[in-house]
């Protein structure tokens, strides 16, 4: 092998190593040697002022979702003394409306608003149309004039109520139930307003 030969082969040899150094060099595009730019370096710092913004709105979300989360922890102790006060305040109404020689209105008028009160405390507390909107209605409601038939109406009302299957279980929750719990208690609230300022008339 003449000296030519061996200085061809030896060319060869090399520009092919180069070739595979080029190739195989990291975030190098196509074997070429990319220089870097003063604008790299803004780059690179937008990116990262993005990259923290990104984690400041997603850590505020986190602090609201948890938040909210929160918000919506069942309290027990006021929905039992609710649940409980609600067939208290109504018994005691149709005690006051059954005995005595005169009707007590004025005290039929307080006990109600003070049911009225606990039945709101108790539909806020149990927030039961998260679990499934409630479907209103278009029908206008209407209640009995005769103070006595509005006390069945509400005690009719209270019974549907304290009886839902939703209060065997408050951490589990069927839909279908919460619905009608909701619907009851929406009732037993706009019942008992009625009543309070039926009873308040007939003083």
């Amino acid at each position: 092998m003449n000296i030519l030969m061996v200085l061809f082969v030896i060319f060869l040899i090399l520009g092919s190593f180069g070739n595979g150094f080029a190739q195989d060099a990291p975030g190098v595009p196509n074997g070429s040697m990319v220089k870097s730019s003063p604008d790299d370096s803004d780059n690179g710092t937008r990116l990262r002022s993005i990259e923290l913004e990104r984690i400041k709105k997603e850590s505020y979300r986190s602090a609201a979702a948890e938040k909210a989360a929160s918000n919506r922890k069942i309290n027990y102790p006021q929905i039992k003394e609710d649940f409980e006060l609600l067939q208290k305040l109504q018994s005691e109404i149709v005690k006051t409306y059954v005995t005595g020689k005169e009707i007590n209105y004025g005290r039929i008028s307080e006990l109600s608003s003070k049911l009225k009160t606990r039945a709101e405390r108790l539909d806020t507390n149990l927030s039961l149309s998260i679990e499934k909107p409630v479907k209103s209605s278009n029908k206008k409601e209407s209640y009995p004039e005769d103070v006595g038939e509005i006390i069945v109406v509400l005690d009719k009302s209270i019974g549907q109520f304290v009886a839902n299957p939703v209060f065997k279980n408050l951490g589990v929750i069927e839909p279908d139930s919460a619905e009608k719990a909701e619907l009851a208690l929406q009732n037993i609230i706009r019942i008992s307003d009625f009543l309070t300022r039926k009873a308040e008339k007939q003083k």
